[in-house]
Formats: C-alpha cells, structure tokens, sequence
C-alpha cells in the first residue's frame, strides 16, 4: 500500500470495539429530548435525495490487493454539535469488525482512510482533530486494527483476515450537541459543546467534560440527557466515501445513502422536514447489556437470543454494540419497526446500470466493470450463526431466524421480511467460510437493443453470497474483490450495454396474497476501470433501480420462487 496516497504516515490510528473499562456507563437510550418545540418529532424514515440525514450508509470499502478506502463524514448543521456512532461491518455477514464515537462540532468533518497491515488486516487511520471515543491516545486502544472477535472460526487465518478488508459502513446520529442547555432557570452553556467546539482548528477534548459519560448514571428523562450535554438528534449529516487504486491511481466514489427520520413527506426536490428522534447514546465500553435493554434496542438476531434459555447460542452484546441502524429514533417504534422502516426505505425490486468490459482495442483502451451491491438492512432480518456458537445443530452453522420458522426468532422478526424464507446458506462460499446467499436474477442487453437474455455467474451456482456481494464483467475485478467476487459467466450481448438485476422474489406467502413479492434493501454503485496509453481513469455510476411491485403476479421475468441466476 502506497502510504504517501493515504497519508498514512501522519496519521493518527483509531481503536476499535471500545475502552477496556467495564466498570462506568452513561446510557441514553430512547429518551425525547427537549427541542421538540423547534422540531417536530420524527414520524418515518427515507431516503433523503438531499443527501442529509440522521444515518448514513457508505456502500463498500475494500483494502484488497493494491485498494484502499477514504471517507468524510460532515456536520452541515451550523448550531449543533453531533455525537455520532460509526460501524464498519465486514462484507460475508455483517459481522462487527471496528466501531467508534466521533463528536463534530458545528459544520465538522471528520475524516479517515483505510489500509492493509503486514497481517494483512484493515487499519483505520486518520489525523483528523474532532474529538472521539476512544480518545487519542487511550491505551490498548491504538492503532484502529480491524478486530476479528466476531468472524467464523477458520483454520487458515490468512482467510479470516481477508473478511476484514471488504464491507460497508454505517454512521447512526446518537444526539445533538447544542451549545446551551435549556433548564427551568434559563439557558446556560454547555459543558460538552465547549468541550468539542474546535478553537485555531483543534477541539479541546477537555476531559473532565468527556469522562462524565463514562460515569454511573442510566439517563431516563431529557433533562438527565441534558444534564450530560445531550439533546435530540436533528439529522444534517452528509458523506462522501472513495475507494482507490494505489498503484494504478484510479478512484471510485460518492456520496453515502442519507437515510432522514423525517416528520413529513417528501417535497420539492426531494426534500423532506427534518424531524427530531429519539436520543440513543451508548457508551464506547465493553461490558454486558442487561438482555432487558438488549431487545428493546436492537433487532440483531444474533443479539437477541434469550442467554438464559440457550447459553452460547447468540452473542451476548456489549454497550459498544449500540445503537444500531435498527435501534428506534420513532416513539412508539420497536427495534423490528425501525429495521422494517428503514428496509421499505432501501427496497428495491430492479437494479440497473450500465456495463463496458473488452480488452485493449484501438487506442490501446481497455475497459472492465463491477458492480457492487450491499444490504446494510439484512443483519437486521437474518443472520449467520456460526459453528462454534451452534450448539444446538452440533457445530452445523444456521441462518437465524430461518432455523426458528418462517414466524422468525420468538415471533420478533417480521414475517413480511425480505430474507425469510430465501436466504440458502453455502457452507463455505468462495473458502471464506459460510454465507448466507440469495439468487437474483441478472439480464443483460448491448447498446443497440441486442439481448434480454438471464446470464448467470459464478461461483455458487448462481447464488450471491454474502451481505456485499460485487459482479464482475469483464477478464479481471475493478475492485481486485475476493471475498465479494462473483463473475458474470454469461457470454455478454456486446463489449458494451446495460444490465438489470432482478432483487425481489416471489416467497408465495405474505399480506394475504398468495403471490407476494418481496423487493430487496440494497445499495450500490458500478465501477469501471479504463486503462489507456496515458493513464488510468475511474468511473462511478450510482445504482438505478425500480421499487415494489404491490401484489400481482412474479414480476418482470421474476416468477414462481424468483428463479435461479444460473443460465
């Protein structure tokens, strides 16, 4: 990895999974705050074409071969401070790999890159000024080495770093920041926005003001909340991500997904009112969550498994663990209505985008595409439990809540989901251990009108395996994927042209219909490399997509059980 590219070598590495302390927590979680009366509260949640929201979701990252990866995430509210959660989840399941707390001050932006180690794990680095938890510097904490705690137990470890250097990241709005707290005796300033309010480009940090939310209190009321500088969070968030090739200097990138707890419909361009939801502060510490606090918090299947009824089923989550992206900002909201809204946010029946793959012509030009497609919502329906936490199927891995019936994990995970019932588990896809894997279906046409045929690719007999998965057209990845790599196998129509993917499948149950059609939470983007004489260049294509089709028959070509992509 070229360092000079990434800046590596003045940066400063994040830690990961939390402070070593178990012993002190503030907790925050599901309170409404006091600034309601400015804000109406959230009432829904959708994708703001904006490009601003509460979460954020960047679509991949990738430390494989010679790639690396930046991102920025940026506060455009100009009064508020953030407190934010980032996560980065690996691409096979969405397994934890590294999360942290960033605070940004009013119009902040926080920024990082990602490289590969000589273990050959992912390494976050950044020599960005806004403050964090864990702080700079804290012990055991340094350099931010993506952690391996939650990834399948392989006997090749070369195999188990891999799993660290693809996936996605998502970014959760715990709580505002605002610079007075508002009390019965007037306003008065805000410790903890004076403490992260950058002053000659450097945020004091100051950490008397910071360890307060690493002391005893369980915060009930939005006054507690206050009290510890905390409000409800308004949204404003942008991102911008990129992935790059270092030898070859070709970069790949864009805006992330803003997902906005809104308190309307979406108007003029797309904009929508911004509304206030609920504060959800954990804190960045290890230590184990009452399992009370753990469903009322998180749909994660693999969370919410009852310890006492089935010790080392699941896992038992750690304060670090929340929020999540399922974790409610609607009052009222469970955990599983949160994943559900956010899920109909992402459906999408069709993605399409356009494809160029042929080697060096006239010119000397060649040109090779991926796609890459994530689910950032699928952890929340269903998720692989693997061998060494599967007691009960004899070290046999499962996908949950599949292994519990079509009702889902105790009745909790909706039935309606996207996932259940269609996920097939490949014990070890591509030898990266198992996945869990959908069979959509791809067609393709040329430029001039040639083609509606169904390609299939490899490997798994048509199966996309994994909660990332990338399609590659052409002789070689764009991305030098691996753990996401599947090849159209197809003949393609022509060098150049278009191709659609069919998400949603026909799951034969649901909403009364005996044909119900279940669209797919996806993300994603198609990169294309173009090798000249000259130079090499980039191209980034956001996904386009068709949503639902209500009720009705399978769908454009879709069909009985969705059908295979095999051809």
């Amino acid at each position: 990895m070229k360092k000079s590219i990434l800046s590596l070598s003045a940066a400063i590495a994040l830690g990961g999974l939390g402070l070593a302390s178990t012993a002190h927590a503030v907790v925050a979680l599901g309170i409404e705050g006091t600034n309601l009366g400015e804000t109406a509260p959230a009432s829904d949640l959708v994708i703001h074409p904006a490009g601003t929201g509460h979460m954020l979701i960047g679509p991949y990252f990738t430390t494989q071969g010679n790639m690396g990866s930046l991102f920025n995430i940026t506060n455009t509210d100009t009064v508020n401070g953030k407190v934010v959660k980032v996560r980065f989840r690996g691409a096979s399941g969405s397994d934890e790999l590294l999360d942290f707390t960033v605070f940004l001050s009013p119009g902040d932006v926080w920024s990082g890159s990602l490289a590969r180690n000589a273990a050959g794990r992912t390494v976050l680095s950044t020599d960005d000024k806004s403050c964090t938890l864990p702080e700079a510097g804290a012990p055991n904490q340094w350099p931010g080495v993506f952690k391996t705690l939650r990834l399948p137990k392989l006997s090749d470890e070369s195999k188990v770093n891999a799993l660290t250097r693809e996936g996605y990241f998502e970014v959760y709005t715990m709580a505002d920041v605002p610079a007075q707290s508002k009390g019965p005796f007037g306003a008065t300033p805000n410790p903890l926005y004076t403490a992260i309010k950058h002053k000659a480009g450097v945020a004091p940090c100051t950490a008397e003001v910071l360890d307060v939310l690493k002391s005893v209190q369980v915060l009930t009321t939005a006054s507690d909340a206050l009290a510890v500088g905390l409000d409800s969070p308004t949204g404003k968030l942008m991102g911008s991500w990129a992935v790059l090739n270092t030898e070859q200097i070709a970069v790949y990138g864009g805006e992330q997904t803003a997902i906005l707890a809104t308190s309307g419909q979406l108007g003029v361009n797309g904009v929508a009112p911004e509304g206030a939801g609920l504060i959800n502060y954990s804190p960045q510490m290890t230590g184990d969550v009452p399992y009370a606090t753990t469903v009322a918090f998180t749909s994660d299947p693999l969370l919410i498994v009852p310890p006492n009824q089935f010790p080392g089923l699941g896992i038992i989550a750690q304060w670090w663990d929340l929020p999540d992206l399922s974790t409610p900002y609607i009052a009222g909201d469970d955990p599983q209505d949160q994943a559900e809204r956010l899920s109909n946010a992402l459906a999408k029946e069709f993605i399409m985008n356009d494809y160029v793959a042929t080697a060096a012509g006239a010119g000397g030009v060649a040109w090779m595409t991926d796609w890459v497609v994530s689910q950032p919502t699928r952890r929340y329906h269903a998720a692989v439990l693997y061998d060494s936490l599967s007691p009960l199927t004899n070290g046999s891995p499962v996908i949950l809540p599949d292994f519990f019936g079509d009702m889902g994990l105790w009745g909790l995970i909706n039935p309606e989901s996207p996932y259940t019932g269609r996920l097939v588990l490949n014990h070890n896809a591509g030898g990266y251990g198992p996945m869990a894997c959908l069979r959509p279906i791809l067609t393709l046409w040329d430029r001039e009108e040639t083609g509606g045929w169904t390609g299939g690719f490899s490997p798994g007999e048509g199966q996309a395996c994994g909660e990332v998965f990338t399609l590659q057209f052409g002789t070689s990845s764009v991305l030098q994927a691996a753990v996401t790599a599947h090849s159209v196998t197809h003949p393609l129509p022509g060098v150049a042209g278009w191709a659609k993917l069919q998400m949603s499948q026909n799951t034969g149950t649901g909403s009364g219909s005996p044909t119900a059609i279940h669209p797919v939470p996806v993300v994603g983007f198609a990169a294309t490399s173009i090798k000249a004489g000259n130079g090499n260049y980039g191209l980034t294509i956001p996904h386009r997509w068709t949503g639902a089709v209500v009720g009705g028959g399978g769908g454009n070509g879709g069909g009985g059980n969705g059908g295979d992509v095999g051809g």
